[in-house]
């Protein structure tokens, strides 16, 4: 299953919301002053995160790097399922929980 569309017409958490517990990639991408996002999420975590490239295996730089996505009204986003297998990263991040981890980074 792709899902893909406009961050003007489906904001990131909602994207979460319709990706739920699916295992697959999230590409973000188009956004202004902001690179190409790759998010690997596994049944309902975010496993791996990399930002033109780069790996944010820290928690706390993938919450930092996340930030400016989930304000973001303008840019374009693909989701493909991958079995688990085949996605990289070390994290362990709830994606409930990242609506959250941005609220406290602001505070």
């Amino acid at each position: 299953m792709a899902v893909f569309g406009d961050l003007a017409d489906l904001p990131f958490l909602e994207i979460l919301n319709v990706i739920d517990r699916r295992s697959g990639r999230l590409l973000i991408f188009g956004v202004p002053d902001q690179g190409t996002f790759e998010l690997d999420m596994v049944d309902g975590s975010l496993r791996g995160l990399r930002v033109d490239g780069e790996d944010l295996a820290d928690p706390l730089y993938a919450r930092d790097g996340l930030i400016g996505v989930m304000r973001a009204s303008r840019g374009l986003f693909e989701f493909h399922r991958s079995p688990p297998e085949q996605l990289r990263g070390n994290l362990d991040l709830p994606l409930a929980l990242l609506p959250l981890m941005v609220v406290a980074a602001a505070a």
